[in-house]
């Protein structure tokens, strides 16, 4: 921020540019963002606060981007340009968009997120990972089409269950890396998904934030109880006074979750099939009314099993 009046009015223009694009909105009316432009950051602060805030906000944040680990600028006369991700469908976050490609960096939901995602990426299935910081995702972005967005001329009975097998094959393989998506895996009526067709026509899976690892299932923390309660259609009325109670509450819920769930659980795959099941079923019953041909997806992944 010392540099602020070194700059010159060319490189503030491009630095206020990103700011709009980040916020989504120009600043109106032009007078007033011209007026910025000559201002010291003093007198911004004394005149505009609001638009102080934001803007001293939004360099801060692109000062930490730009230097995060592993960060290439691929056009070093012109940086590039950082959106916000949609919580909803992917996981939240910022995106960094370069002329060759785009990153994500987002922080972490949970602690398993990191170790998982690493897996996901390695086996092909997940966004290529970077260097990151503790606490963060440094990931590709994934370029592609949920299947709510697929173009209707598009869904032939044939691409269907051409997509219910690909869908299928990729879901295996993370179960068989003894990965539980544990969300939303087609998707909802938001529009919610873990699923994502890319460019090349390939199933990937983003947003590996309620995933949880079962390679030493039923040793599993009370963090991962947690986010199995979340996802737990049983306890939909009741999560938000879980979330929101005191700790010893919430051990309370969750060893009561353990002792009368899981305890009856014989193995992972059991594990794996219960919730499965439900979350198909969720994503399912959304798609047969949206989608022409959407049973021919279904067929697909039947012809998988």
């Amino acid at each position: 921020m010392e540099n602020f009046k070194n700059k010159t009015p060319e490189e503030l223009n491009k630095q206020l540019g990103r700011a709009e694009v980040f916020f989504g909105n120009k600043i109106q009316p032009e007078n007033i963002r011209e007026e910025l432009l000559s201002l010291s950051l003093d007198e911004i602060k004394k005149h505009y606060p609001k638009e102080y805030q934001s803007y001293f906000a939004f360099l801060q944040m692109e000062s930490q981007l730009f230097n995060f680990p592993d960060m290439e600028i691929y056009n070093k006369k012109e940086k590039p340009t950082i959106s916000r991700l949609n919580a909803r469908t992917r996981g939240g976050g910022n995106k960094i968009n370069f002329l060759e490609n785009s990153r994500v960096v987002k922080p972490l939901e949970s602690s398993a997120e990191k170790k998982i995602s690493d897996k996901a990426s390695a086996l092909g299935i997940g966004p290529k990972q970077f260097k990151t910081k503790e606490g963060y995702l440094h990931e590709e972005f994934i370029e592609g089409t949920s299947l709510l967005t697929l173009e209707k001329e598009k869904c032939t009975p044939e691409f269907m269950e051409d997509l219910g097998r690909k869908f299928y094959r990729v879901l295996k393989k993370l179960h068989e890396n003894n990965i539980l998506v544990n969300d939303q895996i087609l998707t909802d009526d938001f529009g919610k998904s873990h699923m994502i067709l890319d460019k090349k026509g390939d199933v990937r899976f983003i947003d590996f934030g309620a995933s949880i690892d079962l390679a030493n299932f039923p040793n599993i923390s009370d963090e991962e109880v947690m986010s199995l309660m979340r996802t737990d259609p049983y306890l939909a009325f009741q999560m938000f006074n879980i979330l929101n109670a005191p700790e010893e509450q919430q051990k309370i819920a969750i060893k009561g979750y353990r002792d009368k769930v899981l305890s009856k659980i014989k193995n992972k795959q059991d594990l794996i099939n219960m919730k499965d099941m439900q979350l198909l079923n969720e994503g399912l019953s959304f798609l047969m009314s949206r989608l022409p041909n959407a049973q021919y997806f279904v067929e697909g992944i039947k012809k998988e099993l």
